[in-house]
């Protein structure tokens, strides 16, 4: 049986995955997502410098540079953005000025306390004119209290000494990163909510064309309804699988080619995506393969499987929107452990860190104790949708005890 299985599998990639369509599809979002990454990245080098820049300092601002170091080495520490600048010295301010225009600095810090100049080739960092503007406060501050008889180095102590404490009200399973996380979950959703329905639209595709061309009829002669029903949904999922799993790459190198700062754990998110999407390839393909299968012609396809995908787009919306205004709904609790909205429930609830670890193993446990009851269920439907010719079958004859069905299976087989 296996080995049937395997060569059934093997056909419908070679047929359907390795198809133009899909490849160029696959292609175009590659191209998509690290193109748009790497656009992204660009922009945010416009605004600006490298990792190791450089800083014209003269010898009347060069306690500013410093400081303006100081800064930003601290401002990457915390939030993951900031130069790490090297200082250079000037000999006055033209010298600084024709160090950038040169380019032997990208910026230079000249003029006077009171009337400084931050000179730079390119449009100037925000955060870098920032610290400039902070520096020279701070330094207006110290020259004043020295004036005035303080001393600015008990004022430092001081302030370092200042600290304040944070308190949030949150629940203890929110984290600075759930919204991050959650925009990452959405993506994901999104990406299998268009595997599934796509990869079934194409298995229920590829039974009908079989069965109009009677090319189904050959195949039953070497092989069992149940094996061509498996071989043919795991085939077209691994190939559906490692487009999504290419797509899915390309978003994760968009992301990197942009720059921006992601606090997410990618392993953890790989892993339950994998799960989750292995799950709901199992339990959707061979319901859409059973329901492709009680047609003749593909001008009826769209009309028996318009109920199906209907389900699927109601639950997809409920678990990307509940979530954003209430994580812990009942609703969205019963739903993460129905097979078949699970796979789309539980890692809305996982992405906002609203789920618990027993929660998600009874949920993957009820998924892969239901999922051999269905393709028993669905495959008796796509055995009889097989032996059915002419016009549709209904829901009741292909999955109940219609009269129909019985009576196309036995003219059939006589």
């Amino acid at each position: 049986m296996m080995r049937e299985v395997k060569l059934l599998a093997v056909r419908e990639i070679q047929q359907r995955g390795l198809a133009k369509a899909p490849l160029i599809v696959t292609v175009f979002m590659i191209v998509l997502l690290l193109g748009g990454g790497a656009v992204v990245g660009y922009l945010h080098d416009r605004g600006t410098f490298d990792d190791n820049s450089t800083l014209a300092v003269t010898a009347q601002t060069r306690m500013l540079g410093r400081a303006v170091q100081a800064g930003s080495k601290a401002l990457g520490e915390q939030i993951g953005g900031g130069a790490n600048y090297r200082l250079i010295t000037a000999k006055d301010d033209a010298d600084g000025r024709a160090k950038v225009k040169s380019g032997d600095a990208d910026a230079a810090i000249v003029g006077k306390p009171e009337n400084l100049e931050l000179i730079t080739k390119k449009t100037a960092p925000k955060t870098l004119t920032l610290l400039v503007q902070q520096g020279t406060a701070a330094t207006t501050i110290a020259d004043y209290i020295t004036q005035h008889g303080g001393i600015p180095a008990e004022l430092n102590q001081k302030l370092a000494k200042t600290h304040v404490k944070v308190t949030s009200l949150k629940e203890e399973n929110d984290n600075e990163e759930g919204f991050t996380t959650y925009l990452v979950t959405v993506i994901f959703l999104g990406l299998l909510f268009g595997a599934i329905m796509a990869t079934g639209q194409s298995v229920a595709m590829g039974i009908v064309e079989e069965k109009s061309s009677r090319v189904v009829e050959v195949l039953l002669g070497v092989t069992s309804p149940t094996q061509l029903l498996v071989g043919k949904c795991i085939g077209i999922s691994i190939a559906s699988l490692a487009q999504f799993t290419c797509i899915a790459l390309a978003a994760y190198g968009g992301a990197k080619l942009s720059k921006l700062h992601f606090e997410v754990d990618w392993a953890a998110v790989s892993l339950w995506a994998l799960v989750w999407v292995l799950l709901g390839m199992a339990m959707y393909m061979v319901l859409y393969a059973a329901i492709g299968a009680m047609v003749s012609r593909t001008e009826d396809l769209g009309t028996v499987l318009s109920p199906l995908m209907l389900i699927q787009v109601a639950v997809f919306y409920v678990a990307i929107f509940l979530p954003m205004s209430n994580p812990d709904s009942i609703v969205l609790r019963v739903m993460s452990f129905i097979p078949g909205m699970s796979c789309y429930a539980m890692p809305a609830r996982v992405g906002l860190n609203a789920v618990s670890a027993w929660e998600q193993a009874v949920a993957i446990a009820l998924n892969l104790a239901v999922i051999p009851l269905v393709v028993k269920f669905a495959g008796r439907a796509y055995r009889r949708g097989l032996l059915a010719t002419g016009a549709k079958l209904s829901f009741r004859d292909a999955f109940g005890n219609g009269s129909k069905a019985r009576k196309s299976a036995e003219g059939a087989k006589n």
